[in-house]
Formats: structure tokens, sequence, C-alpha cells
């Protein structure tokens, strides 16, 4: 390992979110479980109400993700070969739904390695 790994000099990855893209929570892409979205970025939001979360970035909008991955996408910023394969468009996530202990439903990510198989075409906005 090399100390170098952990340097973050701004912005790691390649991908230019648009204008006029929106936020939109896991919980309105659960009707999408079965299909991959195109991870292009992440970012830790720094401006939240509840302390910093983490989100990702697709082709078209960028996801709120859970708290419990914040770890895990600061780990991922900070790792130059999983950057790589997110600006090569070699990643992607999946919608999963679980149980929380109170019984009612949550949503996380799976992450994949694999060529993201949603379009555009496919979302209804």
């Amino acid at each position: 390992m090399s100390i170098s790994k952990f340097n973050h000099n701004g912005n790691v990855f390649t991908f230019k979110a648009g204008k006029d893209f929106q936020y939109y929570r896991l919980k309105d892409l659960a009707q999408y479980k079965d299909k991959i979205f195109p991870l292009r970025a992440l970012f830790i939001s720094t401006k939240g109400r509840y302390g910093d979360s983490p989100v990702a970035v697709t082709d078209l909008f960028y996801v709120n993700l859970p708290s419990h991955l914040l770890d895990d996408v600061r780990n991922i910023i900070r790792d130059p070969e999983t950057v790589a394969d997110i600006n090569a468009g070699k990643c992607g996530f999946k919608v999963r739904a679980y149980q929380n202990h109170n019984g009612g439903e949550s949503y996380s990510v799976e992450w994949v390695e694999t060529e993201p198989d949603i379009k555009a075409a496919d979302l209804p906005f």
C-alpha cells in the first residue's frame, strides 16, 4: 500500500453532471430493483440537515444514499483503481430493499462491476 492512496486533490471523477440534474431517493428507484444503474461519480454532501451524506451520480440524476454507506463512499473515492473503473463506465449499482429494525422497509445499494443496463428511455422522469 502506498501513502499516496490517501491524497485527495479535488474531484477525482471525470463525469460532469448536467445543470438540470435532480436528486432522487433510493425509494424512488425501488421499482427498478433488478436493473443496474450506471455509477458515474460519488461525492459527500456536507450541507445536509443531518450531517454528511453520500450521493451517487448516474447519467441523468443524483441519488441520495443512506448514511450507512458514508464510510464506503469515502473509501471508494480514495481508491484510485475503483475511481478509474467508475470513470471508465465499469461500475454501477442495484437498489435493494431490506427490513429495518423497526419492521419497515429501507433501501440500500448493491455495488456491481458491469456495464449498466438501464437507459434514459427506461425511466419515467
